[in-house]
């Protein structure tokens, strides 16, 4: 049996459907007789000059148009024979292409978005620590400080500069201010300052590291007790201070050539430092989707407590709260016999220039009335008290700075580089289903399973060549 048979030089992966793209050189060769369409072994015709060793691939059309590798090439008997073996993957291209199945990993199409663990991480780690903004400082120069004075019935707050703080202390802890409360007290009781107590009306003071927004130049009068003092600081009208911080993110390295999972652990890591709020683990699939993050610092200038919102992308990731103002101790010499009169501390700090003890009026007027009193028993029992030895109190404990001494916040970013990839060969995750004839090149399906009109041999051929990744060219 004479038939034709079309030969090739042709190179080509064996899990490819790639197939020649000429004609070929066509010879006669006959059947042997003990042979198959498979494997069939074919002896070339009354042609013993032509060198047919250059030939590695040949195309058999009486056989079902079946491809053939050339699997070995034998001088017998004063001709040629060529031993062959079928090329399912190029016979069958077609029906393969017509196969809809799941396909876990292609080279022409791919998501970005699914972590690739075919490649393994480097032990290289890239480090990078970007300081966003210095919030606050902790030196005790410089800050203001929110008081909490109590003087019109209710306990008005102010804001007053550290330069400011200072004068105040000095003013109501002098002889002018007993000067305001008891006209001649250095004549009718020298001791009477140990009686006065300011500080009873001086219900809080916090530090605040940071200059508040609404701080502004005008004097204000505040009283302390029945003492109007001019001072220059700002009344609270509105406690709450916003303060605020925003960074561009980086990004993984190789993410823009290799894919949005690299933005994910353990490829990535991302961690904001806030002082005093802490260190903050972010998602690697938020901050991976976003460019931007921010962060709002919520004060109440009245307390020192603050809330950090951390946003990324119009969403609220974290929230944390953490003590941003500290309190200051305070005291003063006082007698230890009138505990009406004993001192009530509070927290304070740095008040400065521009102090003036006006008078003895309050607004409601009763100042010189009360003092009156308190005059007439000073002199009822001024030989008494001047037996009695001063004493220093205090109230209250001075807050504590070193959650704040490291004030730069910043962005903390890990990056573990992975190795160099392979992807016309190995291709990228895909995790979807697909008509195979709609891709081309590396193709990796899960449960393939194609029909053909051949043999159950190259069916199941077919299939397991297929399932373990194949080249659809």
């Amino acid at each position: 049996m004479s038939i034709s048979v079309f030969l090739y030089t042709f190179d080509k992966k064996e899990n490819s459907t790639a197939q020649p793209p000429t004609t070929g050189e066509e010879l006669l060769f006959d059947l042997k007789s003990e042979s198959s369409i498979i494997a069939p072994t074919l002896l070339l015709i009354n042609t013993p000059t032509v060198n047919i060793a250059r030939y590695n691939y040949c195309y058999i059309p009486d056989f079902g148009q079946r491809y053939y590798y050339i699997t070995d090439i034998r001088w017998q008997f004063g001709n040629w024979m060529i031993i062959c073996d079928c090329d399912v993957m190029a016979t069958y291209k077609a029906d393969i292409g017509r196969v809809t199945c799941y396909i876990t990993r292609a080279a022409a199409e791919y998501d970005i978005n699914i972590a690739d663990s075919f490649y393994p991480p480097l032990t290289d780690l890239e480090i990078y620590n970007d300081t966003i903004a210095d919030l606050w400082s902790t030196s005790l120069v410089s800050g203001y400080y929110c008081m909490g004075i109590e003087g019109s019935g209710d306990t008005d707050y102010y804001l007053i500069g550290t330069g400011q703080y200072a004068a105040f202390m000095r003013g109501i802890l002098s002889d002018q201010y007993v000067d305001a409360l008891v006209p001649g007290w250095q004549e009718i009781a020298p001791d009477a300052k140990l009686y006065a107590n300011p500080l009873q009306y001086i219900k809080s003071v916090i530090k605040l590291p940071f200059r508040p927004n609404s701080v502004d130049t005008q004097y204000e009068t505040v009283y302390v007790g029945y003492v109007p003092i001019i001072v220059p600081c700002t009344r609270v009208s509105n406690p709450m201070e916003t303060l605020t911080f925003d960074t561009t993110l980086r990004m993984h390295p190789q993410m823009v050539e290799r894919g949005n999972y690299l933005g994910l652990s353990p490829w990535s890591s991302y961690r904001l430092y806030c002082p005093p709020f802490g260190t903050f683990e972010l998602d690697g699939a938020i901050m991976t989707n976003t460019n931007r993050l921010e962060g709002n610092i919520y004060c109440d200038v009245r307390t020192g407590s603050a809330t950090l919102v951390i946003v990324a992308d119009g969403y609220v990731i974290s929230r944390s709260q953490a003590q941003l103002g500290v309190s200051v101790q305070t005291g003063q010499i006082t007698s230890s016999n009138y505990s009406t009169l004993q001192i009530a501390s509070a927290s304070l700090d740095v008040v400065g220039s521009g102090l003036n003890i006006t008078g003895s009026t309050s607004p409601s007027g009763g100042a010189a009335g009360i003092f009156g009193g308190v005059q007439s028993l000073i002199s009822s029992i001024s030989d008494i008290a001047l037996k009695h030895i001063p004493t220093l109190t205090s109230v209250g404990n001075n807050g504590a700075l070193d959650s704040l001494f490291d004030a730069g916040t910043r962005m903390i970013y890990e990056f573990v580089r992975i190795t160099d990839e392979d992807l016309p060969r190995v291709g990228r995750p895909l995790c979807a289903v697909r008509r195979i004839n709609n891709l081309s090149g590396f193709v990796l399906p899960t449960n393939f399973n194609v029909v053909i009109d051949g043999t159950a041999p190259e069916r199941t051929e077919i299939n397991t060549i297929c399932n373990g990744g194949f080249f659809y060219d």
